[in-house]
């Protein structure tokens, strides 16, 4: 409602800030269809700029809105798309990459390593991306190493990448990321069998030559006499 989409403005940004400007923060609500994931990217942005006034941050909006209306579908999304907009700009060039690449998968969160075979770079270079768009508030981070999409973003980050990257590197994203999870779960299957034989190889599949993609990032599985072993999803080991 409006005046939870108030509410939301004045915890983030402070009673009497937000008391100074009432209009522009009547437009900043109206702008962001009163949507909750596009009100905490714009007080977001406000708040690591003091001196900013808000109604200048609504003027800036409305520009980019205007820029963006070539892909109104006709509905309230166009607003919410020149928020997210806003805040994919100021990603540097390989963040905005992974950001859009992101989109491609399926799942309700992904691990650090899962991200860094789908862009094909280091966990290193991945967890750092990956904790840009948490500071950018593109991606969230529920549970420690794991990242999660809202819907609305993952829609953009597709939006983003199918009218930008090219066919090609998409379906090798995806197809580095089919790897890795094949060679987590064949990873999981020999630590709970240690002596079977691995019958699953993680970057050869039917139809593509092993050198068809970066290998994706391998796990540490533990080692049987540990008694551990790794598991993709949380909690379960």
């Amino acid at each position: 409602t409006h005046d939870e989409a108030r509410a939301l403005l004045v915890a983030r940004l402070g009673a009497d800030r937000v008391a100074v400007e009432p209009g522009a923060i009547e437009e900043l609500i109206t702008l962001c269809a009163r949507l909750p994931l596009a009100l905490a990217i714009v007080a977001a942005r406000a708040a690591a700029q003091r001196g900013l006034r808000l109604a200048t941050l609504s003027e800036q909006l409305r520009g980019l809105r205007d820029r963006l209306d070539a892909l109104d579908i006709g509905d309230k999304s166009i607003d919410v798309r020149a928020v997210l907009s806003w805040s994919y700009r100021a990603l540097s060039v390989d963040v905005a990459r992974l950001f859009r690449l992101l989109g491609a998968h399926p799942g309700p969160d992904i691990s650090v390593s899962a991200a860094a075979s789908l862009a094909g770079v280091l966990a290193e270079t991945a967890r750092a991306g990956l904790d840009e768009l948490v500071r950018a508030n593109l991606l969230t981070e529920p549970s420690p190493g794991r990242f999660a999409f809202h819907d609305l973003l993952r829609a953009y980050a597709g939006e983003l990448a199918d009218a930008g990257d090219p066919v090609e590197q998409r379906d090798a994203a995806v197809q580095r990321m089919r790897s890795h999870y094949l060679q987590t779960a064949d990873a999981a299957d020999n630590c709970s069998t240690p002596t079977a034989r691995s019958s699953i190889s993680p970057t050869r599949h039917p139809g593509r030559s092993s050198t068809s993609s970066p290998t994706p990032v391998r796990h540490s599985t533990g080692s049987p006499s540990s008694g551990r072993c790794w598991s993709p999803w949380p909690g379960k080991q």
